[in-house]
């Protein structure tokens, strides 16, 4: 049987609506754009078209409009010569010949342009794909049989998804320099096949060698020039120095050392603050990264200055003073465990103190940005008020991620915040016990992952205390 991401199904009900002309899958390199390309070409027999691998892109692109399939797939469009220019009328011309498009590229600035712009205004229909959810895990390690499935899970079915064992051939990807190197290739290409002015991040070749390093510290944690100092390996923040990772040459650890040397009387060239700060940018802006904003009753954090600041940033007082005002996080987990070479080694670890902690918070955060379709950049948000803060707030639900057992005297905030509307209160319990006292709900953190990750737990009943 062909298993189907959610990704898929999405586009087939897109498809059968009969309303958009043109669909755009937007998605990072390696999480499986040209899979469902290739699934959807087979089952409505249309026409696949991958300008990588094109001798003769233009003639190719031209021809699509005579032949006789009514579904036509478009891949890696960056590669097309001027396709932003053959993009400004896509929807109407391919809606005269009575046919249908997706259209994907590994550059992300260039589909957010298009989206934005040429096929921007209803013109067409925006689709995300980002790496496996918990739940996708899950039903294509054959635990569930289908998506929605009622389903205990297990310790052990989570270190398998953070080490995606068990996966169809090339889910199990690696996110090392090769990989990043051919996103950067991508880019460039896409840069320069496009006509018109691509307003997309660049990065300079002596950046490129630090990107991996901001993934590899950004752990559902503040980004903090500090915690930088003294590490040589990717993972040692967190797993300790024995483990083994990949080493890292001008990292951004021995980069910021450098930093803050100059800022005294040391010497330094080549990369800079500023440059620090167009690397988280560049991340952000192209789907690695997520940024969690607070949010209460009163107001929203806005997170459409970030980019502007961040391109602003020249002193070391620049970038602290936003790494203090917003958390950027890995934007899936899988990223981060994916630059361990020898998850084996950790993987008891993914499931056991601080770190299981933190890592399963960065995942209950990931699959909430999941849920929010297609924004033009990602977050999510948390609680704050005064000096109290609650992991996650989306749509109806306030969730309180990694607490400790009651005997720790940890403080739990999903029962201390008022509201005037209702909401659905959950704290997240190493316990694994469920229950519902009428003012929260205590799920065990792998049920409470998958009820995020299904949306079953947005069925919960809402409940409304006014705090005394």
């Amino acid at each position: 049987m062909i298993k189907h991401r959610k990704a898929f199904q999405e586009i087939e009900k897109v498809l059968n609506l009969d309303v958009y002309g043109v669909i755009i899958l937007f998605g990072l390199r390696k999480t499986g754009k040209t899979t469902i390309l290739k699934q959807l070409t087979e089952k409505y027999d249309g026409c696949y078209i991958d300008f990588r691998n094109s001798k003769d892109p233009e003639n190719d692109y031209l021809g699509v409009y005579d032949r006789e399939e009514k579904l036509i797939l478009l891949d890696e469009i960056g590669y097309l010569p001027s396709f932003d220019a053959y993009f400004g009328n896509l929807e109407k011309d391919i809606k005269s010949a009575g046919k249908k498009v997706i259209i994907t590229s590994s550059s992300y600035g260039a589909l957010k342009q298009l989206e934005a712009e040429s096929l921007g205004g209803g013109r067409s229909y925006p689709v995300q794909l980002f790496p496996l959810c918990f739940e996708e895990y899950l039903y294509f390690s054959d635990r569930i049989s289908k998506y929605g499935e009622d389903y205990e899970p297990t310790d052990q079915d989570l270190q398998d998804f953070y080490r995606l064992k068990n996966v169809p051939a090339g889910m199990d990807f690696i996110v090392n320099r090769e990989y990043l190197r051919t996103v950067f290739t991508d880019i460039e290409i896409a840069r320069n096949s496009a006509e018109y002015a691509i307003r997309d991040i660049e990065l300079t070749r002596n950046c490129y060698m630090s990107v991996l390093d901001v993934i590899a510290y950004t752990l559902n944690d503040k980004i903090s020039i500090k915690r930088f100092r003294g590490m040589m390996q990717v993972g040692a923040q967190e797993f300790g120095r024995d483990v083994k990772g990949l080493s890292i040459s001008k990292s951004l650890i021995s980069l910021a050392n450098n930093i803050i040397s100059k800022a005294t009387n040391g010497l330094f060239t080549g990369i800079e603050i500023k440059d620090l700060a167009l690397i988280v940018l560049y991340l952000y802006h192209n789907g690695f990264l997520f940024v969690d904003l607070a949010r209460n009753e009163a107001n929203v954090q806005s997170y459409d200055r970030i980019t502007y600041q961040l391109s602003l940033v020249r002193t070391f007082e620049d970038i602290e003073q936003i790494l203090k005002t917003y958390t950027f996080s890995v934007i899936s987990p899988l990223l981060y465990s994916r630059l361990m070479i020898d998850l084996e080694s950790i993987a008891d670890k993914l499931c056991s103190g601080a770190v299981y902690g933190r890592l399963y918070e960065l995942t209950i955060k990931s699959e909430s940005v999941y849920k929010l379709g297609y924004v033009p950049e990602y977050y999510s948000y948390k609680y704050i008020s005064a000096n109290r803060e609650v992991d996650l707030w989306e749509r109806n639900i306030l969730l309180e991620g990694t607490i400790s057992d009651e005997s720790n005297k940890r403080r739990y905030w999903v029962d201390k915040v008022a509201f005037d509307y209702q909401v659905i209160r959950v704290l997240t319990s190493s316990i694994g016990v469920y229950s519902f006292n009428g003012v929260y709900y205590r799920i065990g953190y792998l049920k409470a992952l998958l009820m995020i990750s299904n949306g079953s737990i947005f069925d919960l009943e809402a409940t409304k205390v006014i705090e005394q």
